[in-house]
């Protein structure tokens, strides 16, 4: 039983990791579009400061997956 709910537990987890993961990774690409597309330096700007911003927010997830995995590696 116990082992069912561990494997419960990791299947949910990779899920929400993966949905968490892919939305800001949606709003770079998308955000890097339109920079190609932009002549407008204030829209430059605007979508420039969105790709440091999804990037920093996957930066923060991939260091709380890793302080995760050393957690219950010590455990």
């Amino acid at each position: 039983r116990s082992t069912l709910e561990n494997k419960d537990f990791r299947e949910q987890y990779v899920k929400t990791i993966t949905h968490e993961m892919k939305s800001p990774l949606t709003g770079l690409q998308s955000a890097g579009e339109i920079l190609l597309a932009c002549r407008d330096g204030a829209e430059q700007k605007k979508f420039a400061t969105i790709v440091i911003q999804e990037s920093s927010r996957l930066h923060k997830l991939v260091d709380d997956l890793a302080l995760i995995s050393t957690l219950e590696t010590t455990n």
